[in-house]
């Protein structure tokens, strides 16, 4: 089985970004423009869902909540627009124009189903992981009948934080085995076809692990202690800190928009291209292998 080389990844998805900065900001402009217009003219409503969420008032939503939700479909859609994009962008693929990516065709369509069916296929391993732990504690239950109080609710907690730390590590490994080739095996092969995901990445997951995490950075860290009264303290300051973004981010929009839109090339540039590396070296040695290594 054919391994991902991580170095090369990591240092083939920067070098590619930084040498190709104007043709990925080519490929995604138009819809990154479009995604600015909405949240500039719906400002207010995102404010309100911002607020709402802070509050946990979700009354404030009153109003606002049809042209939020039809507002997320079209961002949504402008996202896979661009990924779908670079894609091909970072595979060598034919681009239609050299000055700019828009498109509402079939290869889009075909990313945004393969993704649901992803996520569905995922949702559907956790609904029956659920199950198994459910008649697994109602046989616990029965075994622990005889335990002293104690006993048995330290077993329980044990098995709990067993069952939640199993769940955790194998969502991680579920979302990287299916989503990290999940683009360019679409746009490539021009197939909504999961399972070949699923299968390139096969005794590749630690590696597929390393390339994010250098791509992305280390997760946030919690702050120290979690006693109620800091996690409490904590998420409110998280809170304050959200309304005060919202609302500096468009009153300074003229500065957020650009910066946001150059790091956007930055993050899109490099994860696209790190995947589409990744999946060239995977099917190097295929007879019908759609893309060149370059």
């Amino acid at each position: 089985m054919t391994k991902i080389p991580v170095g090369k990844t990591i240092a083939h998805a920067y070098r590619f970004t930084f040498q190709n900065f104007v043709p990925i900001i080519c490929v995604m402009w138009p819809a990154w423009v479009l995604m600015a217009v909405i949240m500039f003219f719906m400002r207010g409503d995102f404010v309100a869902l911002t607020q709402a969420s802070a509050t946990r008032n979700f009354t404030l939503l009153q109003g606002h909540l049809g042209r939020l939700l039809l507002s997320y479909l079209v961002i949504f859609v402008l996202l896979f627009m661009q990924i779908t994009g670079l894609t091909r962008l970072s595979l060598g693929l034919p681009m239609p124009s050299r000055h700019y990516y828009f498109s509402l065709g079939k290869p889009v369509w075909r990313l945004i189903g393969a993704v649901l069916l992803t996520v569905l296929a995922i949702a559907a391993v956790v609904a029956v992981y659920a199950l198994a732990i459910f008649v697994l504690g109602l046989v616990a239950a029965v075994f622990l009948h005889g335990q002293t109080a104690g006993a048995a609710k330290a077993i329980v907690a044990l098995l709990t934080v067993l069952a939640l730390l199993i769940a955790y590590c194998g969502m991680i490994f579920m979302v990287a085995r299916f989503f990290f080739l999940l683009a360019p095996v679409v746009v490539a092969e021009e197939s909504i076809n999961i399972g070949r995901a699923w299968l390139l990445t096969n005794r590749n997951f630690w590696r597929i692990f390393l390339i994010v995490l250098s791509l992305a950075g280390p997760m946030p860290l919690l702050p120290q202690g979690n006693s109620p009264d800091q996690l409490l303290a904590f998420q409110q300051a998280q809170r304050a800190w959200q309304l005060s973004y919202m609302s500096r981010m468009f009153d300074y929009w003229y500065l957020v928009f650009p910066a946001g839109a150059l790091l956007s090339v930055l993050i899109y540039g490099v994860s696209c291209a790190a995947q589409a590396f990744a999946y060239r070296q995977l099917t190097l040695g295929e007879a019908l292998t759609p893309v060149a290594l370059h």
